[in-house]
């Protein structure tokens, strides 16, 4: 499951790695954009050649990742970067643990924004792979992290 889309770089990433086993899917959740009219950029990055294992929920989380979850009915990888929110990320995290088989990763984006993450895994007693990636926007630097875990088995 990936929840977040946009132009669908990540998307293209899950489902090259995931190409040669048919009975592999990804399903992808994407909130319909409020303005811009953009919804037909989502996804844009992957090729038609890809799509055959890809689904897209265009729902807001709180709809689309149950649906999610009841169609694949247990998980390999979670990749959130949907609702950035701390409220969002509570509300989100235990749900998608939950579903995510032992043995599964569990990947955050922008963990920077708040400490939803942290505190999501301190609760697990689980200590976090930390990515950091350096941006430039309008000539000023930013640093983004995500964070990895592991769900144990057993």
């Amino acid at each position: 499951i990936e929840t977040g889309v946009a132009f669908g770089w990540s998307s293209l990433a899950l489902l090259c790695g995931i190409q040669d086993n048919p009975k592999n899917q990804l399903i992808s959740t994407n909130i319909p954009y409020m303005v811009g009219y953009n919804d037909d950029y989502v996804g844009g990055a992957v090729p038609d050649t890809l799509r055959a294992h890809w689904k897209i929920i265009c729902r807001p989380d709180r709809q689309s990742i149950p649906k999610a979850i009841r169609t694949l009915k247990e998980i390999d990888l979670c990749h959130y970067d949907s609702d950035k929110t701390y409220k969002g990320r509570c509300w989100a995290y235990p749900i998608l643990w939950k579903a995510l088989r032992p043995g599964g990763y569990f990947i955050s984006d922008d963990i920077e924004d708040n400490f939803a993450f942290r505190e999501f895994v301190d609760k697990l007693g689980l200590e976090p792979i930390i990515v950091s990636s350096p941006e430039y926007r309008n000539d000023d630097y930013y640093v983004k992290y995500a964070g990895v875990i592991k769900k144990p088995i057993g």
